[in-house]
């Protein structure tokens, strides 16, 4: 079910502001489950479904039309996978914002999804609030539950390691790395670093560029892999209390 926009088209994708509604579009092929996160998403004020659909090619054709700002996207699709769609959705839309909502997360699907491009994950018995916000949600917060995260990120670091050497991070990007891998928001850490949310940006940005990915949830992927989530004085993974 695709839904007409009443300004004549979807907006462009892109971080909403709070004077503007953000878009979302529903990947999934459960009807029940679809059409009632579509109906949540039309039910809050700032919120909009541009529409529901059971196949990516379904999701490619609202997409050719315009770009919403965010799509959940199942992965067990029928003739191609979430995973394998998360590139095609880009192709057409670069910057929108793809949450993978799904009932199987096996690690290594996730891991899969998210080097293919997922900004975040939710398990599909999230509650709808959760959804909503995470739709609302800008780039400054891993979209990730911390359960999913922290299976995420031990399945990375029982991986074989890559025979490259990692990239050398400064103290300051390493404090950060570890508390985005234990799912803090960017203003949480500038907190707790005691520096401006300018400055752990720029943290952030120099993370991404080190690590060679597009996205907060790809850098602690990959930090996991290369090793350089492991707490060098006692070599675990650094378990600071969670937010």
């Amino acid at each position: 079910m695709v839904r007409p926009d009443p300004a004549g088209g979807h907006r462009p994708a892109g971080a909403a502001s709070k004077s503007r509604t953000v878009t979302a579009l529903v990947v999934d092929d459960q009807r029940t489950f679809a059409d009632a996160v579509a109906l949540a998403l039309d039910s809050q004020p700032g919120l909009r479904c541009v529409g529901s659909v059971g196949s990516v090619d379904e999701a490619l054709a609202v997409l050719a039309r315009g770009c919403p700002d965010v799509v959940l996207l199942d992965i067990q699709l029928p003739r191609v996978n979430g995973v394998e769609a998360i590139g095609l959705l880009r192709e057409l839309c670069p910057t929108v914002r793809v949450i993978i909502v799904t009932a199987h997360p096996a690690p290594a699907t996730l891991v899969a999804a998210i080097r293919a491009g997922a900004d975040g994950f939710l398990p599909k018995d999230t509650p709808f609030r959760d959804i909503l916000q995470a739709v609302r949600q800008t780039d400054e917060q891993l979209l990730v539950d911390h359960t999913t995260l922290d299976m995420v990120v031990h399945t990375e670091q029982a991986a074989p390691r890559d025979h490259g050497r990692p990239p050398h991070l400064t103290p300051r990007e390493s404090q950060v790395l570890h508390l985005l891998a234990d799912g803090r928001p960017v203003k949480q850490i500038a907190r707790q670093l005691q520096m401006s949310v300018h400055t752990c940006r720029g943290h952030v940005r120099s993370l991404l560029s080190k690590l060679e990915v597009h996205s907060q949830l790809a850098a602690v992927v990959q930090a996991a892999r290369l090793g350089l989530l492991v707490d060098t004085s006692d070599g675990r993974v650094d378990d600071g209390a969670r937010p």
